[in-house]
Parts: structure tokens; sequence; C-alpha cells
């Protein structure tokens, strides 16, 4: 719990990095989820599937964390029983396309959607 957290806390207040790897932002995804789940208000399963050879792409740093904390928080949370979070990552056109999916309460059939992040093309695996 304590180490979990102390990871989110260090790279929520670090400055000295821009950008992540695709798995250091997974770890923290992880780590994340790991909280929710110990506070108790949450019972979170986490799926991903990410083919290996983007684990070194570099994004954002800490892109994923506020959409994952929104599809839980505002999807998961409000549900009855536990509740499904997934993050898919694959190549299209040249672009690292990433999406978060939760089976939460969400905003009705008619407004299903995904969120995307999108790294562009200078998306390169890290050195």
């Amino acid at each position: 719990l304590v180490v979990s957290f102390s990871a989110l806390m260090r790279s929520s207040l670090s400055t000295e990095e821009e950008f992540y790897t695709v798995a250091e932002e997974m770890d923290l995804v992880s780590k994340y989820v790991r909280l929710q789940n110990l506070r108790g208000a949450v019972a979170v399963d986490y799926e991903s599937d990410v083919d290996e050879e983007l684990l070194g792409f570099e994004v954002p740093r800490l892109i994923l964390q506020p959409l994952v904390e929104n599809a839980v928080y505002h999807g998961l949370e409000p549900k009855t029983g536990p509740g499904t979070l997934f993050i898919g990552a694959r190549l299209e056109k040249g672009d690292l396309l990433i999406s978060i999916y939760d089976d939460g309460v969400g905003m009705g059939a008619r407004f299903h959607c995904a969120y995307a992040i999108t790294a562009g093309a200078s998306a390169n695996p890290s050195a």
C-alpha cells in the first residue's frame, strides 16, 4: 500500500521527466487500481492488452492516470458490484493508439465511447 502510494506521489510531483514509457504508465495505472481496491469503495478488475513492442514507446507523463481515475470514479464506483477496467494499445497508421474502457454505469448506450490517446508520428520506442 505504502509503496504504491509513494510511487504515485513521486510521479505526480516529479518535474524531471516530461515523458514516460508506456510500460511506466501501465505500472502507475496498476498501482492506482491497487490503491482503489484497497480503499474498498470500489472493486476493480484491471485487464490490459498491450503488445510488448509498444511498452518502450514514450507518451506524455501521467497521460493515462486522469482518464483511468475518471473511469473509476464516474463509471465503476457508482456501479453495483465489481467492475472491469481495460486498457489496450496498438499501432495504427504509425500512431500509438491507447484505449481505455470500463463496464461501469457510463453515459448510456447512446453515448458509448472509449478514450483514445494518439502519440502522433513522433512516437518512437525509447532507446
